[in-house]
């Protein structure tokens, strides 16, 4: 009988033919491409595919490539008879064969586990790989991972079914097989040790269980749960052998205890979500508040219940919670928490669209499918990211909750001001009295807004007793009564809502308080015993903490990494850090959420999750941080890392992700964040630690970036002086040596760059410098080889911002030799990459070389519009180039009075250069418009700043402005400053006969 044609991708990739023989699927772009289109199982738009394949190349390169590997895999499948299963039309592609990872996910979804166990024969594409293509690795990466969290899945319920069936050895087996992938999985552990008698397989059974509490107590810091060690201990008594399927309970549940049954069965409904009750006055002032545009701000303890009426009185708002960790979160945490949790709501809109790459680094799902992130996050700057955030919360047109505003970082509140300025949107806050005010600047923010009518502030007061007394007959069921129990329990909670409710649950908790038909009672019914025996304490910390001794081993565990994680929203690093598996870690997080600990995702109250802090010991704590930095690592941006880091103990790597935290802020244009995160680096660092070396490098580079030059070499200068490791100090070198190159100071510049180079000879930002030295030097055609070398080396790496860095530099190179029309390519390649990866430092550099080219293949148009477009989006040490290079675009385009308000800005400019070239530029203005006292003053001023610089390029136009612009008096004192070396061959070409002219004259 014949045999159905199948790829077999789940173990060693295989082709299954017709006749039943099978061949090895290449490991090369065809057969990654028949893998890719044999697991979509539908039509894929060719433009998709190539991004994933060759996300570095233009598109029409890109397509060229998918156009040819797609025949080398249809001449392959045709060798096997087997061609007519690939349908390619003009803008997609699809195949027909059936694929067995297709079969094992349905075979999952209608639940027949046993078959679905038995399809897999290894890791999904097992051994495969493309080398050179990171979009492929991240795909196949990802589907890796999906499925073998789906066979583990299927695994754990089969194993299941044949223990209730008496199959225990091949229940016993196939736990094995689970635990081999998964030691840390606790409930599997458990089921194994169940099975083993009855399977013949204690002893193996008892050695995994030996290397499972050695590798818990490596990893996570944590001992076996009670029921496990239980287990085992009764399986090392040959004459205490467990129930074979003893299976009250199945075996991957992790029993809870008598006291978890108790809780769940008596937690009252109305008490696990309490109604809003005792609030009428404050709803409807806070109603009133809210019912135009401007800032609310509802300020109160913790506890008190502004989070509940804020969701009462804008229940349809856009939430944004603040996090306690500004000095080290990513800016704008809160916005893009939001923005990832309702992608759904929002992503498919008109501004969305428009704007996807400028918002793509906050939501990382609006990436094209294999687009490759770059080493940088991927807005466009800090200026282009909240214009794209207040047209998208404009479009939106909903009111905004800023939960927790004393927490909020500088750029959320920058976000803030441009809503509450424009005066659309209606946004409430709340806050808690004090906490940040000063530390933050909030307390000025405020005034500020509320001195423009922009804002007002409510505060909220802890329930009276009268409203404390109307709660409890609500939640009771009782229309009056207990009186003195609610006099006990105001004294105890000093009125504040969260502290009473959780009270009320810890009494039910432990069974002072039950609940019937009629109500509550017991405690409400003993009034003549008074209430001294509830020695309750106040604090809502304990309170919780006796809560928290009545659930579960295993859901404590979960809570505490909960509350290490401050959220429960990435389940598969969440149960690897527990101990658990996927089921058994759902099934404790519906336990902490029918106890109220949890809502949804995150708990139910900050106070909750600082409480379960509270009770963890300080090393539990830092090594909770550790596992979880470790499990998460690829869900963690680089701040998130760093706070885990620096929790956990961990240094270095704290050092290491503070400072990548910070390149990728200053990346993005956000220079203040990053400073004052390294500087809180700096604070936490021992005087002698010998890491103050790469904070201070890395802080040099920041402020290098903002253009302050003189700060920057001192900080290099520092971070050299603590003896640096190599590239820290090829880093600070490389800083100096920008900051002579900017200054004027040509001579210093080769010997920092080739210290750098000694330090670390691939350091791409000495090696960009000693390019643009030889550039002031005139030497483009020895430039132009190297470049083109760099270029080959790069294109073979994962494309990012050193790629589109030296395209930029390679195309100026070749501009300056006079080739245009061979640069533009370059140019546009650079430009595009730069955007698509949002380095918006190097997308100015592109973009200002871009406006040298252009104007001269007659585009001017094109080039004035990129040139705006890109200064608009704020300050970076290029910035000042592209402004004058633009400039010099208005210029020829006859638009000298915006020439000239550019060049004003430029001659104030730090860097003498340009500051020379700016200043010449104004002599030709002021002359032309016969403008002759500022003329004079602009020649002056001139030879003055000719006199900071060496650069002979400055030089030339000074000169040759001087000449065609100055008064003759200072002729003679122009032609001592001719430079000596040769300028470009236009300049050089009327800088010659100028000198001429005056010479004869």
């Amino acid at each position: 009988m014949a045999a159905t044609p199948m790829l077999l991708l789940l173990g060693s990739p295989q082709l299954q033919a017709a006749d039943g023989s099978r061949h090895e699927l290449p490991n090369n772009v065809p057969g990654f491409l028949c893998a890719w289109l044999a697991l979509r199982g539908d039509w894929a738009e060719r433009e998709s595919l190539a991004l994933v394949f060759w996300p570095e190349m233009a598109p029409a390169q890109a397509l060229h490539n998918l156009r040819a590997n797609l025949h080398r895999l249809k001449t392959w499948l045709d060798g096997h008879g087997l061609g007519d299963t690939l349908h390619a039309e003009k803008r997609r592609v699809r195949q027909t064969l059936p694929c067995d990872a297709l079969d094992f996910r349905a075979a999952c979804g209608a639940g027949h586990w046993e078959q679905a166990v038995a399809m897999v024969r290894g890791p999904f594409l097992q051994s495969a790989s493309l080398v050179g293509m990171p979009g492929v690795d991240e795909w196949l990466h990802a589907h890796r991972q999906a499925l073998e969290a789906a066979w583990r899945e299927a695994a754990l319920r089969q194993s299941e079914a044949w223990l209730v069936a008496g199959r225990a050895e091949e229940a016993a087996a196939l736990l094995q097989r689970q635990l081999e992938h998964e030691l840390l999985a606790e409930d599997v552990m458990q089921a194994l040790l169940r099975a083993a008698p009855q399977a013949g397989c204690a002893a193996q059974a008892l050695a995994l269980h030996d290397r499972f509490v050695k590798l818990l107590a490596e990893s996570l810091g944590q001992a076996p749960l009670p029921a496990t060690q239980a287990l085992a201990s009764a399986l090392r008594r040959p004459s205490a052998v467990p129930r074979a399927a003893g299976l009250d309970a199945p075996p991957s549940t992790l029993a809870p205890s008598a006291a978890v049954s108790t809780l769940r069965r008596s937690l009252p409904a109305r008490l696990a979500a309490p109604a809003l009750v005792g609030r009428q006055v404050e709803l409807a002032r806070l109603r009133a508040a809210c019912s135009a545009p401007g800032l609310v701000v509802l300020r109160g303890e913790p506890g008190v219940g502004k989070t509940r009426l804020a969701e009462s009185v804008l229940p349809q708002a856009l939430w944004w919670n603040c996090r306690d960790s500004a000095t080290l979160g990513a800016p704008l945490a809160p916005v893009a928490d939001y923005l990832q949790d309702s992608l759904e709501a929002w992503h498919d809109g008109p501004v969305a669209r428009r704007h996807a790459s400028v918002l793509s680094d906050l939501v990382p799902a609006l990436r094209p499918a294999g687009t490759v992130p770059a080493s940088a996050p991927s807005p466009e700057g800090a200026q282009a990211l909240h214009a794209a955030l207040v047209e998208l919360l404009h479009e939106l047109g909903r009111p905004i909750v800023v939960d927790d505003l004393q927490w909020a970082d500088t750029h959320t509140l920058i976000l803030l001001d441009s809503l509450l300025q424009a005066g659309r949107v209606s946004v409430l806050s709340t806050m808690r009295p004090q906490e940040g005010v000063t530390s933050s600047g909030l307390g000025s923010w405020l005034r500020e807004h509320e001195q423009a009518g922009r804002a007002q502030v409510l505060d909220l007061a802890p329930l009276a007793e009268t409203a404390l007394a109307e709660l409890v007959a609500e939640l009771s069921g009782r229309s009056s009564g207990a009186p003195r129990f609610v006099h006990w329990l105001h004294a105890h909670s000093a009125g504040n809502p969260l502290f009473a409710l959780e009270t009320l649950r810890a009494l039910f908790a432990q069974g002072r308080l039950t609940e019937d038909a009629q109500g509550w009672h017991s405690v409400l019914d003993g009034l003549a015993q008074g209430y001294d025996e509830l020695t309750l304490p106040p604090r809502v910390a304990e309170v919780v903490r006796l809560r928290l001794s009545e659930l579960s081993e295993a859901t404590q565990r979960v809570l505490r990494v909960c509350a290490i994680a401050s959220h429960a929203r990435w389940l598969e690093p969440l149960a690897q850090t527990s101990g658990l598996s996927p089921m058994a870690l759902g099934e404790s997080l519906g336990e902490a959420q029918q106890a109220s600990i949890l809502q949804g995702r995150r708990f139910a109250h900050e106070l909750l999750r600082q409480a379960v802090l509270e009770a963890m010991p300080e090393a539990l704590r830092a090594a909770t941080h550790a596992a979880w930095l470790r499990q998460a690592w690829a869900w963690l941006d680089p701040h998130a890392r760093a706070e885990h880091a620096w929790a956990a103990g961990d240094t270095a790597q704290a050092v290491q992700s503070s400072c990548e935290a910070a390149r990728h802020d200053s990346l993005r244009g956000l220079h203040e964040a990053a400073d004052a995160l390294l500087g809180h680096a700096l604070e936490r660092l021992a005087p002698q630690d010998a890491l103050r070396a790469a904070v201070h490098a890395q802080r040099a580079q920041v402020w290098l970036r903002q253009a302050r030059l003189d700060d920057a070499h001192a900080e290099a200068a520092q971070a050299l002086a603590e003896l640096p490791d190599p590239a820290d100090r090829a880093l600070a070198l490389s800083v100096q040596a920008d900051v002579a190159l900017q200054q004027g100071r040509l001579a210093e510049v080769p010997a920092l760059v080739d210290a750098a180079l000694a330090a670390e000879p691939g350091h791409t930002e000495a090696w960009m410098i000693r390019v643009r030295w030889s550039h002031s030097q005139g030497d483009y055609v020895a430039a132009e080889a190297t470049l083109r070398e760099r270029v080959a080396q790069l294109r073979r790496e994962r494309p990012g911002p050193d790629l589109a860095s030296v395209l930029t530099s390679l195309a100026s190179n070749i501009d300056f030799l006079g080739r245009h029309a061979e640069a533009l390519p370059l140019h546009r390649e650079a430009l595009a990459l730069a955007r698509r990866l949002g380095v918006r430092y190097v997308e100015v550099l592109a973009a200002l070389n871009l406006l040298w080219c252009l104007p001269e293949l007659g585009l001017h148009d094109e080039a004035i519009e990129i040139g705006e477009r890109t200064l608009a989006l704020g300050e970076f040490d290029a910035t000042p180039t592209l402004a004058n290079n633009l400039a010099y675009l208005y210029l020829q385009r006859g638009r000298s009075d915006e020439a000239a308000r550019l060049y004003e800005r430029l001659a104030g400019e730090a860097d003498p250069t340009l500051a020379c070239v700016a200043q010449a530029k104004l002599l030709q203005i002021h002359a032309e418009h016969g403008r002759a006292g500022k003329a004079s003053d602009a020649a002056d001023e001139l030879l003055a700043r000719m006199a900071r610089t060496d650069h002979a390029q400055a030089h030339a136009i000074g000169v040759l402005a001087l000449l065609d612009h100055g008064p003759e008096a200072l002729r003679a004192a122009a032609l001592r400053q001719v430079p000596k070396v040769p300028v470009d061959t236009e300049l050089q070409a009327r800088l010659d006969a100028a000198v001429a002219r005056a010479r004869a004259a």
